[in-house]
């Protein structure tokens, strides 16, 4: 299979840009990262630039997408993450979630720590997402409030895992290693993201795109749309498979 993606961050309504993400490549393997950094004052991006960096650089020296792999390459963060928080004291309240898409072009599997989601889109729609490491999916969990009250419920920022924390990440992995199919979508974003976009809209979206990036920008025209002053930033990737 091939596979094409495109990718966009933008600050929203705050005064720096937290998100980080990036694309690594040693083919056949691709590798995604989508990465939330969290504490302010510049601490958060340094954490999501952190982890998106170490988990490329594992990557590349050794790709993979087995459970091992997948979870070595988050630990590695977190270990990166904690050894500057060591050395810095500007940096020692820093987090970030992350998450993490691995393939061979026949076969991709995934992870992540914290908020920032994936969703697998089969015929144009979901198959999968991930599920929040929050305290309203906690409540989701408990028959409390639905999945889709989870965008504005008042402990959404609330996160029950990330990295930077002093006890070890506990990272959700997915199903896979799943077969990968023509017309197979993916896309990891982080909660500025999907605040905003329902998942219907997604795969409206999806069926209109002449292009990953055309679906992004659909998606992307949205958030202007709506989005409060003072929103968060916002960064996603997409992946469209192909074939090869």
């Amino acid at each position: 299979m091939k596979l094409l993606a495109a990718g966009i961050t933008e600050v929203g309504g705050r005064g720096v840009n937290e998100d980080s993400f990036s694309i690594f490549n040693r083919s056949p393997w691709d590798c995604f990262v989508v990465a939330d950094g969290l504490g302010g004052h510049g601490a958060g991006e340094v954490a999501s630039l952190t982890a998106v960096q170490t988990i490329g650089s594992s990557f590349l020296q050794r790709p993979g997408y087995d459970e091992a792999s997948l979870s070595g390459y988050i630990v590695n963060a977190q270990q990166e993450i904690l050894r500057i928080q060591q050395s810095n004291s500007r940096y020692r309240n820093m987090r970030t979630t992350v998450v993490v898409l691995a393939t061979d072009g026949r076969r991709a599997s995934w992870a992540h720590v914290g908020d920032s989601r994936l969703y697998m889109f089969r015929d144009q729609r979901i198959l999968f997402h991930t599920l929040d490491q929050s305290v309203p999916q906690a409540l989701v969990r408990i028959g409390e409030i639905s999945f889709e009250q989870i965008r504005f419920h008042e402990d959404r920022n609330r996160l029950l895992q990330a990295l930077g924390s002093s006890n070890p990440p506990k990272i959700e992995m997915g199903p896979g290693p799943v077969s990968l199919k023509t017309g197979d979508a993916f896309l990891l974003c982080t909660d500025g993201f999907w605040e905003w976009v329902a998942e219907n809209e997604m795969e409206e979206d999806l069926q209109k795109a002449k292009s990953c990036g055309h679906w992004l920008e659909l998606m992307t025209k949205r958030i202007i749309t709506r989005a409060k002053p003072g929103n968060d930033n916002y960064s996603a990737v997409g992946v469209f498979v192909k074939e090869g």
